[in-house]
């Protein structure tokens, strides 16, 4: 028995999302990097094929298999909005410091809580309404309109949560018939020739030091995928949530040392107040599943 295996549910479940934090910034670094330099659309061309690419041994043994799925309309859509979600990101990681955009995509599960009142027919009740104001409050504490210029990152980095979202919303839907592998490697398959199209238009041959660190979007984008579903998978979200806080202080570290860009007090409470509220969402999804879990009990 390894030690890992010996450890409890709830610190394998933070040692992945720790793992989720540390991709997640070394993919937001190396497009901050290479975003004045090449099209958004090219890096999201290389994170779709790279990351199809790595899956492909796991496709091949899946065989023919993987492709007879009753679910496509929805697997496109969910690969549509994916590719908004990213474009939105990418783009914003070109006008914005890389801890602001972090501050920034924790909104995600604020957006989940309205989307899933429309598309799941779930109820969203005062408690939920209550802590998502809360965090759209927490937003306006980071941009502070009327203090601040709202830039054209702001907008894009509050977009891409919002098509993000979507696209996790749709994984709901879709998990309940598809093993999570399959939605990965659907994911993957179908965004690489949406990105393709545009990326050809805009295509800059890199040098080999920028072909790398292309690749390593790839690498680390299907590492954030991964890790963030093994900890889901190890224990409750309500436990290895707050775990994923870290991204700001990874970002807002990794953002000084190479970069020389500061983090101000407003982003700090802002991203504190949104983090807070999505973690309150999530404490609250936990108790009503457990609630429901114990009324359908004979």
């Amino acid at each position: 028995m390894s030690a890992y295996s010996r450890l409890p549910p709830v610190a394998q479940g933070a040692i992945w999302m720790i793992l989720c934090g540390f991709c997640a910034t070394a993919m937001y670094v190396l497009v901050h990097t290479l975003a004045s330099g090449y099209s958004p659309f090219q890096l999201m061309f290389m994170r779709n094929a790279v990351s199809a690419a790595l899956l492909a041994p796991w496709t091949w043994r899946a065989g023919g298999a993987i492709y007879k799925n009753s679910q496509i309309f929805s697997h496109v859509a969910r690969a549509g909005m994916a590719f908004l979600g990213m474009a939105g990101l990418f783009f914003g990681l070109a006008h914005l410091p890389v801890a602001d955009a972090t501050a920034l995509s924790f909104t995600q599960p604020l957006f989940i809580v309205l989307l899933a009142g429309f598309f799941l027919g779930e109820t969203v009740d005062r408690g939920r309404s209550g802590v998502a104001l809360a965090g759209f409050a927490g937003i306006l504490v980071i941009v502070r309109p009327g203090f601040a210029d709202i830039n054209l990152g702001v907008l894009m980095i509050l977009g891409s949560a919002l098509f993000y979202a979507g696209s996790n919303v749709t994984i709901a839907l879709l998990v309940r018939k598809d093993p999570v592998s399959v939605v990965t490697a659907y994911g993957n398959m179908l965004q690489a020739p949406l990105t393709l199209v545009p990326a050809l238009f805009f295509w800059r041959m890199p040098g080999w030091l920028d072909a790398c660190a292309m690749i390593g979007i790839g690498v680390v984008g299907l590492g954030v995928q991964l890790s963030l579903s093994r900890a889901y998978q190890a224990a409750d979200a309500s436990a290895v949530v707050p775990f994923d806080f870290l991204r700001l202080p990874f970002a807002a570290l990794v953002g000084f040392a190479l970069f020389g860009e500061t983090v101000d007090g407003w982003t700090w409470a802002g991203a504190a107040i949104v983090f807070a509220s999505s973690y309150a969402l999530v404490r609250l999804e936990s108790r009503v599943s457990r609630s429901a879990a114990r009324a359908s009990r004979p």
